[in-house]
This record gives structure tokens, C-alpha cells and sequence, in this order.
């Protein structure tokens, strides 16, 4: 697959993913904190921070990253780039990276589960990555399961 079918893939995915849909974000204020739900798990974030923030969409593959980034309402998505890698901390680098220029506030991470709702390889290599990067950037990241987001 090309880089640009990669990343409008991905932008697809994303898009659907990281919008304001009910189906995936709820937002409530209380005070000075607002707490926004992605499927089911609640961040709490600082208001002023929250509402003018990018987000960052990850595809992990093998040997490859998928990047997305949303504008600044976090609303539309737009495919960046594809990191070609072979170690976790050469990717993990690269993002903080990312994180620093773009001011990223989230990252969404790709959680490819089987259709039966199992966990193969795939998703275990996505959860070991998230374990990772956590440790390595100060930004929440949350896994999406990827199921049914992929247009042909």
C-alpha cells in the first residue's frame, strides 16, 4: 500500500475516531476541570487546555507508523507521515518530537482487535507499544479499536 492510501486510510480512521460524535466523546465542566470520555474511560483536563488542543492518531504496523494529526479543535484529521522504524525508541523520539513543535495534547493510538473481540498479535504489539510511549511522553494515549473503520 502506497503512503497516501496509508495515510487517507488512516485520516479516515482517525476523522471517525477522534470528532466530538457522541458515540465516542462526552464532555462535562465541573470548576476549573473538565472531564472528557473516550469510550467508556474519563481524562480530566484543565478547560483552557482541552479545547484548543491537537491530537495525534498512531497506526503501528511491523515496520512502519501511520502519523495523523487533527487541527486544532480536534475535529479534522489530516495524514502527516510515515515513519519508517525499527526500534520502539527511535519511534518514541520521533513523537516527542512531534508532541513538542505541534503542541499535541492526546495521542490515539489504533487498537486492531479481531472481529470476535479477541486480541491477536496485532493488538498485543499496539498495547506493548502504548505501555512504552507512556513512559516516554507526557500526553494521555488512548487505544481505538479499529474495527469496522476501514473503507474499501
Amino acid at each position: 500500500m502506497t503512503l497516501a492510501a496509508t495515510a487517507s486510510i488512516w485520516s479516515f480512521r482517525f476523522l471517525r475516531l477522534i470528532s466530538a460524535s457522541s458515540k465516542y466523546f462526552s464532555a462535562s465542566t465541573d470548576d476549573n476541570l473538565s472531564s472528557m470520555s473516550l469510550m467508556g474511560t474519563s481524562t480530566c483536563f484543565d478547560k483552557n487546555l482541552y479545547q484548543v488542543m491537537r491530537y495525534l492518531g498512531l497506526d503501528l504496523g511491523t515496520k512502519t507508523l501511520g502519523i495523523a494529526i487533527s487541527d486544532a479543535l480536534g475535529l479534522i484529521a489530516n495524514p502527516m507521515k510515515t515513519i519508517r522504524y525499527t526500534t520502539y525508541e527511535e519511534l518514541s523520539l520521533e513523537i516527542a518530537s512531534l508532541i513538542k513543535e505541534y503542541e499535541i495534547g492526546g495521542i490515539a493510538l489504533g487498537l486492531p482487535k479481531n472481529m470476535d473481540n479477541s486480541m491477536g498479535f496485532a493488538s498485543q504489539r499496539s498495547i506493548e507499544f502504548k505501555e512504552f510511549l507512556s513512559k516516554h511522553v507526557d500526553v494521555p494515549i488512548k487505544l481505538i479499536d479499529e474495527r469496522l473503520s476501514s473503507v474499501e
